[in-house]
Parts: structure tokens; sequence; C-alpha cells
């Protein structure tokens, strides 16, 4: 505009400039909107990510808590057969073919053991659990070293001469 020597020319352009500006003015308020919008909604989808990995974990977790507890069962059910086969089979070493006293009380003691047995399986599971390394101990190089100190844990050898030394009093 500044270059154009021709006044009407020099008048059309400036009313054409201002006109885009009053425009651009016009537009500002929608694309600071937009803007914000698309800043919500990456927030938004990043909030949904979160909580979707979580609920991931979650499950995985449920998972490997439901396996675990199906194997414990199958453990236990195979005890208390082999408790009734062992009841079974002092039954018929005894030459009882009814049910006595001395049988019913080989019996009873039999099932108390099986489910001491089955406390005492379903106790470790427990403690298995809460000593299970949480989140922050495997993720964080402080604490998970802090947890091997405090275990006695000697940490992994990392150059040529300590991986040697390792390896010599392996031998000794």
């Amino acid at each position: 505009m500044e270059a154009e020597t021709d006044p009407a020319r020099k008048a059309e352009l400036g009313h054409s400039l201002t006109t885009l500006v009053g425009l651009l003015e016009q537009m500002a308020p929608d694309v600071a909107r937009e803007q914000k919008d698309a800043e919500d909604a990456k927030s938004f989808l990043e909030s949904l990510e979160q909580t979707y990995a979580e609920a991931g974990r979650k499950l995985r977790s449920a998972r490997d808590d439901l396996t675990r507890a199906q194997r414990d069962m199958g453990r236990a059910e195979q005890q208390r057969e082999i408790a009734e086969r062992r009841a079974e089979a002092a039954r018929q070493a005894a030459g009882l073919s009814g049910a006595t006293s001395g049988l019913s009380v080989a019996l009873k003691a039999m099932q108390d053991n099986a489910t001491r047995d089955l406390a005492r399986a379903e106790a470790a599971n427990a403690k298995a659990t809460l000593l299970k390394p949480t989140q922050p101990e495997t993720d964080d190089p402080n604490i998970a070293a802090a947890m091997r100190a405090a275990s006695g844990a000697q940490p992994a050898p990392q150059g040529l001469s300590e991986r040697l030394a390792a390896l010599r009093q392996r031998q000794v």
C-alpha cells in the first residue's frame, strides 16, 4: 500500500486493509476459544488415557490374583483328597469297615490338619501379597536402592573390574 503512488488506489487498498483487520479482530475471540477447546480436549484425553492405564493395571492385578486363587483352590482340593485317601487307607489297614470312635478321631484330626494347612496357605498368600513391592518401590531408583541395601543385597557389578571381582568371589 505504501508503495502505491495513485491516491485512489491507495485509498482502495487502505479500505481493504481496514476491512481485513476488522475481520481478524472479530475472529480473535473465536480463535482463542478454539485454542482453549483444543487445550481442554487434550487435557481430557490425557486424563482418559491415565484412567484407562490405571484400569488396565488393576485388571492385570485382579487377573493375577484370580489365577493365584485358582491355584490355591486346586492345591487345597488336592490336599483334601490326599487326606481323605489317607483316612480311607488307614481305615482299611485297621480292618474297620464301619465307623468307629478311633476312625472318627483320626478323620477329625485329618480334617483339622487340612483346615489348618489351608489357613496357612491363605496366610502365606496374604503375606506374599503384602510383601510384593509396590509401584514406587520398583519405579524410583533411590527407593529400590534403599530396599536392596536394607535387604543386604549387593548392587550388580557395573564395570569390567567389578564383574571380574564378582566372578573371582564365586570361585572361592
